[in-house]
């Protein structure tokens, strides 16, 4: 309306919630105007009525009479019909909400959590108005107009720069921070429930050295997009990391509701075909936390999500996990093995232990597999099944297994010393090792360090790191490694995991080592007996060796021995052996 006296001007602020109206006062005070405050729309339109106000800042939802009917009362009397509104409100920004707005008398909206630059950035604009003191209404209206194409310009540059992550158009981690905690405020006051996700794309960083990262950005933008598609408009997500996300789920029912949204992500993720890359399979790992379930407050919330997310990437990927005490014990046992594992070379707590490999048909011990163990000092022993993967994820890998060639070189040595030089000895290689560049060089200094014949040891690689050899590489890289190291190849655990036996004729192996989860069902299932029937018989026809493992009975050794298989390991003949119980054993 016109203001006709250069008093100082006033400023409404209408909302439900007194800690909101508190918030805005204080933004407010830099203006130098006159604040007052009404927690209802009655109220509101009590102070409309005596006063005149320079702007009117009218929260959307309040109970009994909305935001939208305060402004539609507004703009149907004669006095209060002038007075610019600005909707303050945190319900979805979708077209048909803004322009109900707009069509009950808003010049402009506020969308919470409210940025204070943004807000005196609008204020300052009808104080500016009010101090020229222009009387005519039309002109003002005008200048309205004006203003709100000005300010909506303003709003979206500062909130690009100071809310939204640039590359997805996400917010970004601090407005993230922000909205968690009003969230958390809110379902505390009304006990409401509500659920954080955390997702990260799997393998992003292998993603963006194979492809590049123009092509990275491409898979993130892509991942933003369909997160916006997949949750509801009154849920909030941002880019919180590099390739990490996360979803705010506001007033969920029930915390496994949580659940069904991580589904449909995932599932959303895994379906999307991605053109820019080729034969790359998109999946992402989910780690979800709850109000007041799991976490009480932001930094636990987020904490427990993290701690879940890193369990879905340590059961295989491509899953999500609601944190629980669970995951959390496992989460702290990961943490000291991994803390531990870094001085296990140091501190002297790593050793070898052998595995005879024996003739079936003699007895007689032709090889042995070389098997590493850790003792640690805090912890004890720990299983390889536990500490190898963390070792690889760390990289810890690298300084491990150049260990244990050292040590190994050093016991082949005295092995020949002692003349006792009639068998090899496989060593099981990660993947992480043979795609360095460096380790092929590394391994031949070894053998003429310790002047050892490239025949004695024996490279084991299980099926499965074979294909991620591969497919890491490339076949002709992979093979181009091989051949420049030229030793003895076993493949261990074979017929579970690599399904084209075509490339073991264009590889350089020497030996499969049959699973030993078919061995144990052999005498039980004719279906385990004929599949090792039909690997011995693919290995012949390759002229490949095969070695089952895991024997364990008489019958076992019996059925082996009939379908031709000639070496074998396993508890039957021996257990794991210290080198002097091995060097006594051979002696």
């Amino acid at each position: 309306m016109l203001h006709s006296n250069f008093s100082v001007p006033k400023i409404l602020i209408v909302d439900d919630n007194a800690d909101n109206l508190l918030s805005l006062e204080v933004a407010l005070k830099p203006s130098k105007a006159v604040i007052h405050k009404a927690n209802s729309g009655n109220e509101a339109l009590r102070l409309v009525l005596k006063n005149d106000y320079v702007v009117v800042l009218l929260d959307v939802q309040m109970p009994e009479m909305d935001g939208y009917e305060v402004a539609a009362w507004m703009k149907k009397n004669i006095k209060t019909k002038n007075i610019p509104i600005i909707f303050v409100t945190a319900i979805n920004t979708q077209q048909a909400n803004i322009t109900k707005g707009y069509n009950t008398g808003a010049v402009d909206y506020l969308f919470k959590p409210i940025d204070p630059h943004i807000l005196l950035s609008k204020i300052n604009v009808f104080l500016s108005l009010h101090r020229k003191g222009k009387d005519d209404n039309n002109l003002l209206l005008d200048k309205i107009e004006k203003a709100k194409t000005q300010l909506k310009e303003q709003e979206n540059e500062l909130e690009l720069l100071a809310k939204r992550d640039t590359l997805t158009m996400l917010y970004n981690r601090l407005a993230f921070e922000i909205e968690l905690k009003r969230i958390i405020a809110m379902s505390s006051r009304y006990e409401r429930k509500s659920a954080l996700i955390l997702l990260d794309i799997d393998n992003f960083k292998w993603l963006n050295d194979t492809y590049g990262h123009e092509k990275g950005d491409i898979v993130l933008k892509n991942v933003a997009d369909i997160i916006t598609e997949t949750i509801r408009v009154e849920d909030f997500a941002a880019r919180v990391g590099g390739d990490e996300f996360a979803v705010i789920l506001t007033e969920v029912q029930n915390d496994s509701d949580a659940g069904i949204v991580a589904e449909k992500l995932i599932t959303a993720i895994n379906n999307f075909d991605i053109s820019v890359l080729d034969d790359y399979f998109l999946t992402i790992s989910i780690g979800i936390s709850c109000f007041p379930a799991s976490a009480k407050n932001f930094g636990d919330l987020v904490k427990q999500a993290d701690i879940a997310m890193y369990q879905a990437k340590q059961s295989g990927r491509n899953k999500y996990k609601f944190f629980s005490l669970e995951i959390n014990n496992s989460y702290l046992r990961y943490n000291l093995v991994r803390n531990e594992l870094v001085n296990a070379v140091k501190n002297d707590e790593l050793f070898l232990v052998y595995q005879p490999i024996i003739n079936l048909n003699t007895d007689l011990i032709v090889g042995v597999e070389v098997l590493l163990r850790w003792n640690n000092k805090n912890i004890g022993i720990v299983n390889p099944v536990e500490f190898i993967p963390i070792a690889e994820e760390t990289g810890e890998i690298h300084k491990i297994g150049g260990w244990v060639l050292k040590e190994l070189a050093k016991q082949i040595k005295e092995f020949k010393n002692m003349e006792m030089n009639d068998i090899f000895f496989s060593v099981n290689i990660s993947p992480k090792q043979l795609l360095n560049t460096k380790f092929s060089n590394f391994f031949k200094e070894i053998l003429k360090e310790y002047e050892i014949n490239k025949d004695k040891i024996h490279i084991e690689l299980t099926e499965t790191n074979l294909g991620v050899c591969m497919e890491h590489s490339g076949v002709e890289s992979f093979m181009e490694t091989l051949n420049t190291m030229n030793l003895p190849l076993s493949i261990d655990d074979f017929g579970i995991a690599y399904s084209s036996f075509s490339r073991l004729a264009d590889l350089p192996i020497n030996i499969l080592k049959i699973d030993g989860s078919f061995v144990k069902k052999m005498v039980a299932s004719k279906k385990a007996n004929t599949i090792i029937r039909s690997i011995i018989a693919l290995a012949k026809s390759l002229n490949l060796q095969t070695i089952a493992e895991c024997v364990e009975t008489k019958e076992q050794k019996t059925l082996l021995i009939e379908n031709g298989c000639v070496w074998a390991q396993g508890y039957y003949f021996y257990k794991p052996l210290k080198i002097e119980e091995l060097k006594l054993i051979l002696s």
